[in-house]
């Protein structure tokens, strides 16, 4: 079989593994109390959700077929393929709603996967190490958590409906820095070998910032409808990693005329996309009833708790009341 086929075949079937662990893990966070929102414990409670670790294995899933890709293809052919994620996932999660996408939403879709195929088609960095010195990553991280920070402040209000699009371009900053932070790892280990990786606080950081990036794509998911999180979290990622390979690694971008404008084009339609499908009658709506579901976990988790206290425990037995017959 042809190399660039079974790379074209390994991206979208990777595509289609995030798309279902996409829609599972969403759809999981809707049976955990909103209160858990930004909290350890939302991650703690969804471990015990097989629906949410049935996505976890879509995802290593697709992590597999993505390697498999970018070994036949490389990583201009694979990523652009990969945001395709976005057409299968989105589609699926509204009509698991009951109800059915307009034109409005099909071409926001396209509009954020094809705009964020075009940019990394045309960027296609090349060159560059990713090793720069401590120092560099302190200015990145100096740059990335006042910026995540604010953005929280702005989605404090768990009434908005664009918490959950902020939420998801937090999770996309947080995911961009983590994919840089991998693609430095692997460049210790492949210059230095796997002792050395153990000796790079690298390997420490990768875990922490996996660790904080998935809190904010599960409280994302948890706050609205997939359609109003998923397409900034996908757009942001590669964003933001690329911008860091070009920042602080010293990777190059094409500079011709046509590479430049197919850029801005990229990046327009993906904002333009974003838009349509947070102001779309539809998401809204989609919103409202992830908002219901999220309310109903609460008040079953407050009505189990209170029936907890209410019961009285084996050691401390409540004190019977004497029978008036028995006086």
């Amino acid at each position: 079989m042809n190399m660039v086929l079974i790379a074209v075949v390994a991206a979208l079937g990777c595509a289609a593994c995030f798309a279902a662990a996409s829609v599972a893990q969403q759809r999981a966070t809707r049976t955990v109390p909103e209160s858990h929102n930004l909290s350890f414990r939302l991650l703690v409670d969804l471990l015990h959700r097989p629906r949410w670790l049935a996505g976890v294995a879509a995802s290593g899933g697709g992590l597999g077929l993505q390697a498999v890709a970018l070994h036949f293809g490389g990583l201009v052919l694979v990523q652009p393929l990969i945001v395709t994620e976005l057409l299968f996932a989105l589609p699926v999660a509204i009509r698991l709603h009951h109800r059915r996408m307009h034109a409005r939403e099909w071409l926001a879709i396209c509009a954020v996967a094809g705009g964020i195929a075009l940019f990394l088609v045309a960027a296609s960095p090349r060159g560059g190490a990713p090793n720069p010195p401590v120092q560099t990553w302190a200015i990145m991280a100096a740059v990335a958590v006042p910026l995540i920070a604010l953005l929280l402040f702005v989605a404090r209000d768990p009434e908005r409906p664009l918490r959950s699009t902020l939420l998801g371009v937090c999770a996309g900053i947080a995911f961009g820095l983590l994919a840089a932070l991998l693609d430095s790892l692997t460049f210790v280990i492949a210059h230095h070998g796997f002792a050395a990786a153990f000796e790079s606080w690298q390997l420490y950081a990768l875990p922490v910032l996996a660790t904080g990036g998935e809190l904010l794509a599960q409280s994302a998911f948890q706050s609205g409808a997939l359609a109003a999180c998923l397409p900034a979290m996908d757009s942001l990622e590669p964003a933001v990693s690329i911008a860091i390979g070009v920042a602080a690694f010293g990777e190059k971008f094409v500079h011709s005329p046509l590479a430049i404008a197919s850029e801005v084009v990229g990046l327009a339609a993906t904002a333009v996309g974003i838009v349509i499908l947070d102001r779309s009658p539809l998401i809204a709506a989609l919103h409202e009833e992830v908002r219901k579901g999220t309310s109903r976990a609460e008040q079953r988790a407050e009505s189990t708790s209170g029936c907890k206290r209410r019961l009285p425990s084996a050691g401390n037995p409540a004190r019977r009341q004497p029978d008036p017959a028995s006086g």
